[in-house]
């Protein structure tokens, strides 16, 4: 198993994620990171997968990786998350 998704405490497990230069690879273990961490940095987190999400050029993995942050979102920000996954076919 790749060292990056092999179990690691939370600071590591972070720290690792964010060395991985593949941006599909790097915002899914972001995301995957997010339902472990405090609530005041669940933020900071799904910011950073969301940018790493941003990078990816295919749209439908782009578009799987940004819908999958949505439910992490406050409720004033999940309109817009919505509407940047339908944008993300868009040329």
């Amino acid at each position: 198993m790749p060292e990056e998704l092999r179990p690691q405490p939370a600071g590591e497990a972070l720290a690792a994620a964010r060395a991985v230069s593949d941006p599909a690879l790097r915002a899914a273990l972001l995301a995957d990171r997010i339902e472990f961490l405090p609530e005041g940095r669940v933020s900071e987190v799904v910011g950073e997968a969301g940018l790493a999400a941003r990078e990816i050029v295919d749209p439908i993995l782009r578009a799987e990786r940004l819908s999958g942050l949505i439910p992490f979102l406050k409720e004033a920000e999940r309109l817009a998350g919505i509407g940047e996954v339908l944008t993300s076919f868009e040329g």
